[in-house]
């Protein structure tokens, strides 16, 4: 229990000795035994705390790709507004699981040599499994004119629209927000 306490400290002293360096304030350390006691005085401590110097660690590639997007927005944004491609990039499809959704192919649309059929799930949050009546109506509604007609729920609590088209997609996610729930 002592070690405990001495290394907490150790902590505080080592906080009040940063904000020495940084020049916050001038003051002496003292210890006492009610612990770290501050003094104010006329003199300034030059104290030096010895750590090895910082070093920046390298991010995986999702992580660049996530500072890169500026708030999960890049390039998701513009391969939203291109209503020409079914599909989206590797990286929008990688911020979109951070959104709540995925993109998927429904391989009971596609004919044999064509184009892959993309569609989009949405996940929506909902906290301790508990779904207002107007949220599910809304759901409900959404799954009816934007899915494939049925309102899944997840072994986690959550609700499951799939088959939402990418030219659908925001306004779907705008729709549930409004509702009061979250992807």
């Amino acid at each position: 229990r002592r070690n405990n306490r001495e290394g907490e400290d150790q902590k505080k002293m080592m906080y009040v000795l940063r904000c020495l360096t940084l020049g916050a304030m001038t003051a002496a350390l003292m210890t006492s035994n009610n612990g770290l006691r501050m003094s104010t005085t006329s003199r300034l401590y030059s104290i030096q705390e010895r750590e090895a110097p910082i070093q920046k660690q390298k991010l995986d590639k999702i992580n660049e790709m996530k500072q890169a997007s500026v708030n999960l927005r890049h390039p998701l944004v513009e391969d939203l507004a291109d209503l020409e491609t079914i599909s989206i990039s590797h990286d929008s499809y990688n911020l979109l699981k951070f959104h709540g959704s995925y993109q998927q192919d429904d391989r009971e649309k596609r004919k044999k040599g064509q184009e892959k059929a993309f569609q989009f799930m949405l996940r929506l949050k909902v906290p301790s499994g508990e779904c207002p009546g107007a949220v599910y109506n809304v759901l409900d509604d959404l799954c009816e004119n934007y899915g494939q007609k049925d309102l899944r729920i997840t072994t986690r609590q959550a609700w499951q629209i799939h088959g939402i088209l990418k030219k659908d997609l925001k306004h779907v996610i705008r729709t549930i927000m409004e509702a009061g729930s979250t992807t």
